[in-house]
């Protein structure tokens, strides 16, 4: 083997050496300060930085829509009574929000509210259920009523206590609420579209329970 072979050979095996010092780095720095200094991240979805810790990677769900070829209830019913579950909101609706364990989410589509395991989770109007099952979109196990323009959605559940087509009255248990899906824990994340837009649930509901 010529010289300047074993000079490339080792100039290879160096930047390897390097690369791999420079991964170990940025995860330990990363872990030690993700909760202190905020890093840039890329939002795939958005495709725009923000600042945030490496735990913005599970992000928002994905805007997903309903496509239900069923009739659907439309009547009295309709304006949300309160919020699916009681507690207090940890990451509010919104653009560009900061969460209570400093998550930044680019858009927030609903509120997330912290909660145990298998916590009932109750449907805020009445209506008939047009989805009901896993969602590979981020919201996990996922149940969405709809009552003529308005849908809620109930996202990350345990369980599924309903079924598509199904009318529920208001107040109703749906679902025991989880962490599946795209989510850092235990919660309810709701959220209400009215004609297909989110929009802030407590605007609604009156500030909740």
């Amino acid at each position: 083997m010529s010289i300047i072979s074993k000079l490339f050979k080792g100039l290879f095996v160096l930047a390897l050496a390097f690369a791999g010092c420079f991964v170990i780095l940025q995860v330990v720095m990363y872990w030690l300060l993700a909760d202190l200094v905020p890093f840039p991240t890329f939002s795939f979805r958005t495709k725009e930085w923000i600042m945030g810790s490496l735990e913005n990677y599970l992000e928002d769900p994905e805007m997903i829509t309903i496509i239900y070829s069923g009739e659907v209830y439309s009547g009295p019913g309709d304006v949300p009574s309160s919020l699916p579950v009681s507690g207090s909101i940890f990451c509010d609706y919104g653009k560009n929000v900061t969460c209570a364990n400093g998550y930044v989410y680019a858009n927030h589509t609903g509120i997330d509210i912290p909660v145990d395991t298998g916590t009932p989770v109750h449907t805020t109007i009445a209506g008939t259920v047009v989805y009901a099952g896993a969602d590979s979109h981020g919201y996990g196990n996922l149940v969405v009523v709809q009552n003529g323009k308005v849908q809620t959605f109930y996202a990350h559940n345990s369980t599924i206590d309903v079924s598509v087509g199904q009318f529920v009255q208001q107040g109703q248990v749906i679902a025991e609420s989880g962490s599946t899906g795209a989510s850092t824990g235990p919660h309810v994340h709701y959220e209400v579209r009215v004609n297909g837009t989110p929009v802030d649930p407590r605007s609604l509901s009156g500030g909740g329970q």
